[in-house]
């Protein structure tokens, strides 16, 4: 199991290393959010997109 609460997809991105093994992954704590940061991660259905370099802080 993989999860976490709250936090912005800066915080929860580098737990979907950890989720391609886990058996359960319960990781959209950024989609309940109001804002986010702006390359956040992008959910699809169930399905969580990798996140825009971006994220990372780099060059637009």
């Amino acid at each position: 199991m993989v999860g976490g609460v709250i936090r912005t997809s800066l915080g929860v991105a580098p737990a979907l290393l950890l989720a391609q093994q886990a058996d359960f992954v319960d990781l959209d704590g950024p989609s309940r959010l109001a804002i986010d940061r702006g390359a956040g991660l992008r959910y699809d259905g169930g399905t969580i997109r990798p996140p825009d370099p971006k994220l990372w802080g780099g060059p637009d």
